[in-house]
C-alpha cells in the first residue's frame, strides 16, 4: 500500500484496497454526495461476506490502474470534511512490510 498525505485534503492514494465502510460512513457519504444509501453502494462499494467474521463487510471499490481511492478527486478527497472512519486514522494508520534478515 502507498498512502501519502500532505496538507489537510490532499491525499494520493494508490493501491487502496483497505478503505472498509461502517454504516455511518455510508450514511455521511449518501448525504455529502446527495445519493441514496444503495446508490452510494452500487457505485463506489463492493459488498462481500467476511471469511472469518460471516457478517457483511463494504469496502471502497478502488478504480483505475493505481487502484486508487474512488472518493479522489485528483489529489484531493472529495468528501474531506465527511471522510469514512478508516481515512480519519490515516496519519496514525500506516502499513510497513516485513521481510526476512539473514
Amino acid at each position: 500500500m502507498i498512502h501519502l498525505r500532505s496538507s489537510a485534503g490532499h491525499v494520493e492514494s494508490r493501491n487502496r484496497e483497505d478503505i472498509l465502510l461502517n454504516s455511518r460512513d455510508v450514511y455521511n457519504l449518501a448525504m455529502a454526495l446527495n445519493l441514496t444509501h444503495e446508490q452510494v453502494i452500487g457505485k463506489f462499494c463492493e459488498v462481500y461476506i467476511g471469511h472469518d467474521s460471516r457478517i457483511p463487510i463494504v469496502q471502497l471499490q478502488p478504480t483505475g490502474v493505481n487502484r486508487k481511492c474512488p472518493l479522489q478527486n485528483g489529489d484531493r478527497c472529495s468528501v474531506h470534511s465527511l471522510k469514512p472512519t478508516v481515512c480519519a486514522f490515516l496519519p496514525h494508520r500506516k502499513s510497513y512490510g516485513f521481510g526476512r534478515h539473514s
